[in-house]
């Protein structure tokens, strides 16, 4: 089951051009299968669409926020490196 989510998230992000090689290709297939899986488990209990295309909405912006994060304390920590 968790290669075919892996596909699944590799075809998403390939189908929209991303090629990406370095540490970003992980980050993004995983928050993909997460997300991916969230919403099958949600399904499960409320099977309206509105309800499910929320739920991924909302997946997909907390998972941008938390990356955008990520990446601000990255650049703060590496700045006094440079």
């Amino acid at each position: 089951m968790e290669a075919i989510r892996a596909d699944l998230a590799n075809d998403a992000l390939l189908s929209i051009g991303d090629t990406s090689t370095d540490i970003k290709w992980y980050l993004k297939r995983l928050s993909i299968a997460t997300i991916y899986q969230s919403a099958e488990i949600y399904m499960l209990q409320d099977q309206t669409i509105g309800s499910v295309r929320s739920l991924m909405s909302q997946s997909l912006s907390d998972t941008a926020q938390v990356a955008n994060e990520l990446l601000t304390v990255v650049r703060t920590m590496t700045i006094g490196r440079q």
